[in-house]
């Protein structure tokens, strides 16, 4: 299923953006939100139910996802899924503080391309519960039935940590801010303070996310892409000979998966 999925989520990422056709590198037209990023998402995500799932902490995501697997046999699937769409629908790499009704424009899109590919694999209640989850910047506007708003929620916590976690192949950004953002993105604004970690009561929580940390490290790594924490601000040839092709993507990351 993942290849199938990663075949999907290729008719997006590898195109050229249409808002910005010069962005590309050799033969890889989206370097930075391409389907290297999109796919190990979907791998990190994955990665943080097996994680929470084993974990002792007492946490209501924890609580939730440890019935999610034990009664949804899709449930990761479906979270490989929409992670993998996150970003398709974008078409230049305008941030939100660009232009944030471009940056809406764009998440909108996602959720058309996801629902479009996904529509025959989930139920429409599927569908529409895990489609709100991307949303990040347009969050407002989502009309959910207030009965599955916790699903949303608990969803969209663990696609959006998993992006966080894989900023690690931005070099400009800043190692603490990211860490301190995915365990606060996570488990619930509480476990930040003055956008320091509380490390003496949250160690468990931190201590996920640093397990998750270096497994971002080891995907950046076997994709050949960039690592801030090395310092490589550089593509490797394996970049660009798997970056358009999702059994490759795939391979390589099942590795250390």
């Amino acid at each position: 299923m993942e290849e199938i999925i990663g075949s999907s989520a290729a008719k997006y990422f590898c195109k050229p953006y249409k808002d910005d056709k010069y962005n590309y590198i050799n033969n890889v037209y989206r370097p930075n939100h391409g389907l290297c990023h999109s796919i190990r998402q979907g791998f990190l995500s994955k990665d943080l139910i097996d994680h929470l799932y084993h974990s002792t902490i007492d946490n209501d995501i924890v609580k939730w996802i440890k019935k999610k697997v034990d009664t949804d046999k899709k449930f990761k699937t479906n979270i490989f899924f929409v992670s993998c769409f996150q970003r398709s629908g974008r078409q230049s790499e305008v941030s939100s503080l660009d232009n944030l009704e471009l940056y809406k424009q764009y998440e909108e899109q996602d959720i058309c391309y996801f629902k479009e590919e996904a529509k025959n694999y989930f139920t429409a209640i599927e569908l529409e519960i895990y489609s709100e989850a991307i949303r990040w910047s347009t969050i407002q506007q989502s009309k959910i039935n207030s009965l599955y708003l916790s699903d949303v929620e608990y969803i969209r916590r663990i696609i959006h940590t998993a992006h966080l976690l894989d900023l690690r192949r931005i070099c400009t950004f800043n190692i603490k801010r990211i860490i301190g953002s995915s365990v606060s993105e996570l488990f619930g604004k509480h476990t930040i303070n003055n956008n320091y970690i509380v490390y003496d009561k949250y160690y468990k929580e931190l201590h996920i996310i640093l397990c998750m940390w270096n497994q971002s490290g080891k995907y950046l790594y076997v994709t050949g892409d960039r690592d801030i924490v090395f310092n490589k601000n550089y593509y490797s040839p394996v970049f660009f000979d798997i970056s358009n092709d999702p059994s490759k993507i795939i391979l390589k990351l099942s590795i250390y998966n």
